[in-house]
C-alpha cells in the first residue's frame, strides 16, 4: 500500500511539479485546494491534478470562515505589516493548513499523516501547532535545486500557467 500524502495544490508551477514528483517517488498524492477568494476555475485546477496523478481532489470553501475567523481578528487587531500592508495571502495560511490537517486525519485513518508543502517553516509551525504528531515533507526550499526540476518536468508535458514566484490572489 502506498503512503497517502495530502498535498495543498494551487495548480501552479510548484505544486503542480511536487504532485508528479511525489506520485513517481510511489506515494498516493490527495491534492487539497483552497478557495480563498482567488478568482480561479477550481474545476480546470482539480482536472488538471487529476491529470498530473492526484488519486483524489478535495475543493474546500474557505471563504466565509477566514473572513469571520481571520480577517476580523486581523483588522480588529491593526494588523498592517510596515504600517502599509494588510497581511494579505499570509493571514489565510493558518485556515488553509487547518483544512489540510483535518483531510489528512480523514483520509489516514491510524496512521501519520503526511502534509505536503513547497514552503517551509511558516506553514510547518502552523501544521505542527496541533500537537498531533505529523510528518511534513517538503520541497523545492531551494531555488538553485529548481531548473533542475524544471528539466525534468517539461517531460511530462503538464501546462505551467503560474510564476513561482506569483503572489496569491484571494479576497484581501
Amino acid at each position: 500500500m502506498k503512503p497517502k500524502l495530502i498535498l495543498a495544490y494551487s495548480g501552479g508551477l510548484d505544486t503542480s511539479v511536487m504532485l508528479k514528483w511525489l506520485a513517481n517517488k510511489d506515494y498516493e498524492v490527495i491534492a487539497y485546494i483552497a478557495d480563498v477568494g482567488q478568482n480561479e476555475d477550481f474545476e480546470k485546477i482539480k482536472n488538471k491534478a487529476l491529470k498530473t496523478g492526484a488519486s483524489k481532489v478535495y475543493i474546500e470553501d474557505l471563504k466565509e470562515e477566514l473572513i469571520e475567523k481571520y480577517i476580523f481578528q486581523m483588522l480588529k487587531a491593526n494588523a498592517i505589516y510596515e504600517g502599509k500592508y494588510l497581511l494579505g495571502t499570509a493571514i489565510a495560511r493558518p485556515l488553509i493548513a487547518k483544512k489540510q490537517v483535518e483531510i489528512a486525519k480523514k483520509e489516514v485513518k491510524g496512521e501519520v499523516p503526511i502534509i505536503g508543502w513547497t514552503e517551509g517553516p511558516f506553514q510547518g509551525v502552523t501544521l505542527l501547532s496541533g500537537a498531533e504528531p505529523m510528518q511534513i515533507f517538503y520541497v523545492l526550499e531551494h531555488p538553485d535545486e529548481f531548473k533542475e526540476v524544471l528539466d525534468w518536468y517539461a517531460d511530462y508535458e503538464i501546462a505551467i500557467a503560474q510564476s513561482m514566484y506569483e503572489a496569491g490572489a484571494d479576497i484581501i
